[in-house]
Formats: structure tokens, sequence, C-alpha cells
């Protein structure tokens, strides 16, 4: 049981996962938010986009000077070993209260304490309600088996309280705090409108709940013109994990952003193929989007049928088609390697994707994630090579496979990948060396596409010297942040604090990390 003591300082870590990945924590800022509007001090140590010097020694000095009452940790998929090793530390030279939280910690809530000892307190889903309920018991003492959405150490024994329900009103929550961050200004803003998913894709895992919530339209755009007037934000991100369920809002937000004169380029990931019509992607277009991430995971139908994603290829090709006649830029996602899939049938299936028009088809292999059906699913029918929190979710690295089954085995998944890399024209591999590099690449080309040599090359040329452009690609080939602060953890804010004005900053390139 953690003692009774006062919470004043708050600190929150976002540790390293994947060393391609960039962008502010959105959850830490939303509890930093939370938290100071409750009269708190927050202080944020980000070791995510502030990658100078050892993160043992700056998580040492951070406690140091901020002295907080309590550590809380945002863990992911890829930062999970990281974060574990963090805390490990943690606990050597800082006597309080360690709490972890995020979708990895969600996705492990069974076992969450055992495989990470030092930690006093987990919390399950979204913790604006639950993180700030627990330090007020801390402070009261006599437990914390009120705190609904937790998991908590009492002595010797792990306690399990009830869950707590997905928060129905996101209209109360605070706007996200980006001052803890130290953030000047910023390039691309991160912004998500709704919280949930509905759907059971086997790959997917859903920390944020099944449960769909939506933001009023209004706030959506109050939050929008705050990103634009106080940050600078040339872009916005829709980061929603189902954008367009509701159509008719999607039109509401666009109607809205129309009438306040919103004149920056925005685009959205979690679109559904199946729930895009005509009406909402037209306005999306006259609103100022530009670009959609649109899941297509395969289109084998019986690869699809088994994802239980809800969407059939006729759905998917329909919606994609509607995009396009729209003037949106799509992106498709294919998954390589799903259940019943084959090397025959994820080459069959990104053949077809080819000859959808798509502006980019990208690609990963699957990963069993922690509390997936997936997980599960390979547990009992395939090899598993890499645990999902050693995979990088970029999937740069050709050969990086998850697991095999005898119908794909491992070579094979890594042959599809290099092939489909080959075919989509990018012709980039910083693992091998020039010549030996472009030597393998011409054998490959003419063993398996020498028809399309000269098509591959001239795209792979076009996209190298920047010949593809528009407004959302030249904005992200320029993506920056600037800090008025940096934050290492050593300063903090409370609920009526802001950032000091200064002419001084410190640049974040989120192009070169």
């Amino acid at each position: 049981m953690i003692e009774k003591k006062n919470c004043r300082n708050i600190l929150l870590v976002d540790p390293m996962g994947d060393k391609e990945a960039n962008g502010f924590n959105l959850g830490l800022a939303y509890l930093s938010a939370v938290l100071r509007k409750a009269g708190r001090t927050v202080s944020v140590l980000d070791l995510v986009n502030i990658r100078a010097g050892d993160d043992r020694e700056r998580l040492k000095k951070a406690v140091g000077v901020f002295s907080p009452d309590a550590v809380g940790l945002s863990i992911q998929n890829l930062s999970y070993r990281n974060a574990k090793s963090l805390i490990s530390y943690l606990r050597t030279v800082y006597p309080g209260p360690i709490l972890v939280g995020g979708s990895e910690v969600t996705a492990r809530k069974q076992t969450v304490l055992d495989e990470i000892p030092e930690a006093d307190v987990a919390f399950v889903g979204e913790a604006e309600e639950s993180l700030p309920e627990c330090l007020d018991c801390v402070e009261k003492g006599g437990g914390l088996s009120g705190v609904a959405g937790i998991v908590w150490r009492d002595g010797t024994k792990v306690v399990h309280n009830s869950p707590r329900p997905p928060k129905a009103d996101l209209d109360a929550v605070p706007s996200p705090d980006w001052e803890v961050f130290g953030l000047k200004s910023i390039d691309r803003y991160l912004i998500m409108s709704s919280r949930g998913c509905p759907f059971n894709c086997s790959f997917c895992f859903s920390y944020l709940g099944r449960t769909w919530r939506k933001r009023d339209p209004r706030n959506v755009i109050d939050e929008i013109k705050t990103a634009i007037g106080r940050y600078g934000a040339k872009l916005i991100q829709f980061a929603d994990p189902a954008f367009n369920i509701d159509p008719k809002r999607v039109v509401a937000i666009c109607d809205l952003m129309m009438k306040e004169k919103i004149d920056i380029p925005w685009m959205a990931y979690g679109v559904r193929a199946d729930t895009l019509t005509r009406e909402s992607a037209a306005k999306m277009r006259e609103a100022g989007c530009r670009r959609l991430y649109i899941g297509i995971e395969s289109l084998d139908p019986d690869v699809l049928r088994e994802v239980g994603k809800g969407e059939t290829i006729e759905d998917i090709k329909r919606g994609l088609a509607i995009a396009k006649e729209c003037g949106l830029e799509v992106y498709g996602y294919l998954i390589i390697g799903l259940p019943k899939d084959t090397f025959e049938r994820t080459m069959r299936s990104f053949e077809e994707a080819e000859k959808l028009g798509l502006d980019s088809l990208a690609w990963a292999s699957a990963v069993p994630y922690t509390g997936t059906r997936l997980q599960e699913w390979v547990k009992a029918n395939a090899r598993q090579c890499l645990d999902s929190t050693e995979v990088s979710s970029l999937g740069t690295n050709l050969d990086t496979i998850a697991y095999e089954t005898d119908d794909f085995p491992y070579h094979q998944r890594v042959l599809a990948r290099k092939l489909m890399y080959l075919k989509s024209g990018y012709y980039s591999d910083p693992a091998a060396g020039k010549l030996r590099y472009w030597l393998n690449k011409l054998a490959m080309m003419w063993r398996y596409d020498r028809r399309s040599i000269h098509r591959r090359v001239l795209r792979a040329l076009r996209y190298r010297f920047g010949v593809i452009r528009g407004d959302v690609n030249t904005i992200l080939r320029q993506s920056s942040a600037r800090l008025a602060r940096v934050p290492d953890g050593t300063w903090g804010l409370g609920k009526d604090d802001s950032l000091p004005e200064s002419h001084e900053s410190v640049l974040i390139d989120f192009t070169r990390m």
C-alpha cells in the first residue's frame, strides 16, 4: 500500500520505443491538462523527441531536481522493454510511488504488476478520471480500493479493482496541454476527435475500448483554432481510431471548418472505406482535407474475412474509388501474413491493390500484439519468431518477421516484402552497402520484374528527387517543432502557470529523427 503523502508535483515520463518514431505524447498531454486543472504541478520528461544523453542519467536528474511526489510512465508496445528497464533503475534512485499506464499496460492488465514489480499502480484504459482520484486517495490515506480502473499493490498482494467505463462525455475533458512539453510552435498538429472503435479486427488491440465516443464538432474546431493561433500549425492530423464512423458528423465538422474559415490542409487516419460516403468525401475535400489513410489489410476474400473487419472487398474498392473521384489522396495499407495468408495470396493481393490507383501503398508484416485475437491464433497455429515488443512498427527492416506458418514460412515472408518494395519502386536500404545493395536489387528486378523496370525506376527517381509534390508532402518533409523550454523533467507548470515569453527556442526537426 502506498503511504499517505501529499501529491502536488507529478512527473510524467515518455520512454523511447521505436527509434524511428517521433511526436509528442497525446495521452500525457491530456493527463497534464487534467492534473493542472486540479491544482497539481506537472513536469514531463520527453525521451522520445529529446534524445541527447543517457536516459537513466536524465531520469535521475529529473527526480533529483523536480522532486516529484509521484512518477508516471506512459508505456506503449514498442517502449515496453525500455520502460521496464527504466523503472527498475528508477526504483534505485526514487522511493516514491511509481505509476504506469498506456496501451501496453492496458493490454497486460492481468500480469503487468507481476512483470514490473517496482511499479505500485497500473491504470487500465483512459486515466483522466482514475489518476486524479488515485492521487486524492493517496493524500487522504486508506488505500485505493475505491478507485475504478486500476490494478494496485496492497503489500504483497496485487489487487484488480473494478473496470472503469470509458469516458462518455469527451467534451468535458480539457484540451491537451502542450505547454508542459515546452511547445512554442509546431508544423503538424495531432488531434483526436473521437475515441474507441466498435469493430473487432483480429490484429488490433483497442485500448480505448469498443465503445465509439465523439467530441462535439464545435469542441473540435476550437482546438484546431488554438493549434493554428497559438502554435502556428500548418497541417492538422486527425488520429482517431475510427474517424468516419458517422459520416454526418464528418460533414458537420467540415461545414464548421469552412464557416470558421480554417484554411490549412488536414488529413485523417483511421478512415473506414465502407462508411465513406460521396457526400462526406466531397465535403472533406472542400474543407481542406488532402489525404486519407485507409486500411485495406488484404484483397484476398478468405484472409479479409478471417480478420473480422466487417468489410468486403467490394466495400473497400467502392470507398477507395469515392475518395479518388472526390480529389482526395489515398494512402492504403496491407498486412502480410495474416491467418490463412500465403505467399501467393499476398502477392496477388498486392497486385490487385496496385491496380487501384492509390497515391501510396504501404504494408507491414502481421504482428501478434498483446491482447489481440491474432496473438491467441499465433500461439495455437504458428511459430513465433519475435515478440511484438521487438518488432519495428514502421517495418523498415525487411527480414523482421514476427511469426511463420507451414503455409507461409519465414523465407517466403521475407521474399514477399522484398518483392513488394521492389515492385513499388522503394529502392533504399540503409542496412546494405551501396554497390552490394544495387547489384542485389538489379538481380531481383531482372528475375522478378524485368517488364516493369523502366516504370519502377522512374517512380523511384521521382520520389527521391521530390518530383511528387503537394502541400501535405511539403509540410511533412519539412516538419518541425520549436520549444520555449526543453521537457527534461526538471521544471513544471501548475494550474495558473504558463511558459515564459522568450525569443529563444529549441528546434526539433522531425524529418531527421
